[in-house]
């Protein structure tokens, strides 16, 4: 804007002092037009004056009285020279020596008396016509000064109100390139024929309005697809999820039944039966935290601020719900956690991206004959840096820059929507942290960097 700012200024700077000089050229050339009309008619005027004076003297026969009219209108119009010639011959000349150095208009006239002609010669230094120009000159400046002043100033008022609306117009569109549309604008006139500033604030009200309208929609949009995104996964755990809670189920079934009998056998030992109810506890307990971890992945949490959350808790609490599915098809499932790592954020939008990733790779090995998948957190300082790596051997090529698409999917129908790496990557970079795809010692790994949660915030969340 300074550079636009500067240009501007330079280029209407410009065109004022090109109009004012134009206007200076102007009226210096009609004022030099107009002095020397002036100079020629007042020579002309001065000689033939002169000349009746002198024709009046000697008619009188007065000689002396020519000569001294002659110096008289020689002082008082302050010629250069005057000469009277009679019969060829200089009769009379003032000054008694030829001025030299200067350039003089001359004018002639003819002196007639009773007694012959004479002719006239006087001659005026063209100073006096410089004289007169710089005094018409000086003239017009000073009638012509307070009227340019006060252009001027209506000038750098208009341009000045000019450039404070148009620097708002270039903050409000840098705040909505940065994502802010709850912007201020400058009051407007409401007239019926608004000038184009106006027009120009009118459209951007009208831009901001429909923006925030299809912003609007957009999250509506991603906040469904983020559902159906989670149910797919929902979807694709529930056999998993019902293996992992039978089992539970079938070892409380076959303890109690074991006690009851015992029970109605009068054979229950006081130390049996302890020893029996606590792996019946401890099977609860294993149940319910793969119902917690169950009720944290459904939960909706877009509307919940960011918090400090202990990532160890939302990495257990989401294998919880693929751990018996991995064992069952034989998945090693590698993790490693450095402990005590609080990050800002949600703990629900984080387990839906880890158990994404998750089921992406298990999905990726079932045809390998080496199948694993690794999951590690690392502390670096400001940041924590956590990959999902699995045995694949990469993504091909010809694809990578589609993967981060929505809708696009390598899996077959049915098994995919195509959405979950897309709202993976969106609900990341709401965490300002980044998400991305690298192939590391041949296989392929996906790394997540969140920012940590603030020294105070983590106190509050241990």
């Amino acid at each position: 804007m300074g550079s636009l700012k500067f240009r501007l200024l330079l280029g209407i700077t410009s065109a004022v002092m090109a109009l004012i000089g134009l206007t200076i050229g102007l009226g210096y050339y009609f004022i030099r037009s107009q002095a020397r009309w002036e100079f020629v008619l007042r020579a002309e005027s001065v000689a033939s004056g002169l000349s009746d004076l002198v024709s009046s003297e000697l008619t009188h026969n007065h000689e002396l009285g020519a000569l001294k009219q002659l110096k008289r209108v020689y002082e008082k119009e302050n010629l250069a020279y005057v000469k009277i010639r009679k019969d060829g011959k200089i009769w009379a000349k003032l000054p008694s020596t030829d001025p030299e150095g200067e350039i003089f208009f001359q004018t002639f006239d003819e002196i007639q008396h009773n007694k012959g002609t004479m002719e006239l010669e006087i001659g005026i230094s063209y100073k006096e016509l410089d004289h007169r120009i710089h005094h018409l000159l000086w003239q017009q400046i000073s009638a012509a000064g307070p009227a340019y002043l006060l252009f001027l100033f209506v000038l750098l008022w208009v341009v000045t109100r000019l450039f404070i609306r148009i620097e708002y117009f270039v903050a409000v569109f840098q705040e909505i390139g940065q994502g802010n549309f709850d912007v201020s604008l400058p009051s407007r006139s409401h007239s019926t024929n608004p000038h184009e500033l106006d027009l120009m604030q009118i459209a951007i009200e009208r831009m901001l309005r429909e923006l925030k309208t299809l912003l609007s929609q957009r999250d509506m949009d991603q906040s469904s697809l983020a559902n159906a995104s989670k149910l797919s996964s929902l979807g694709e755990m529930a056999g998993g999820i019902a293996h992992e809670i039978n089992n539970p189920l079938m070892v409380i079934t076959g303890k109690a039944g074991t006690l009851r009998r015992r029970l109605e056998q009068n054979r229950l030992e006081k130390e049996f039966g302890i020893q029996e109810l606590t792996k019946i506890e401890a099977t609860v307990a294993r149940i319910g935290k793969i119902i917690q971890g169950l009720r944290s992945f459904a939960r909706n949490s877009e509307q919940d601020p960011p918090a400090a959350i202990d990532l160890c808790a939302v990495v257990n609490e989401t294998l919880e719900l693929c751990r018996e599915r991995f064992k069952a098809s034989a998945v090693d499932l590698q993790v490693d956690l450095q402990q005590s790592i609080v990050v800002l954020g949600r703990a629900a939008q984080l387990s839906q991206v880890l158990m994404n990733l998750l089921n992406n790779g298990f999905d990726a090995i079932q045809l390998l004959p080496e199948k694993w998948i690794r999951l590690k957190a690392e502390d670096l300082e400001d940041r924590v840096r956590i990959t999902v790596t699995d045995s694949g051997k990469g993504i091909p090529v010809n694809i990578i820059d589609k993967i981060m698409q929505p809708f696009f999917t390598t899996k077959e129908v049915g098994k995919g929507t195509g959405l979950g790496l897309s709202i993976s990557k969106g609900i990341i970079e709401s965490h300002k942290g980044t998400f991305a795809y690298q192939l590391a010692g041949g296989h392929t790994q996906f790394v997540i960097t969140l920012p940590k949660a603030p020294a105070i915030t983590q106190k509050n969340a241990a």
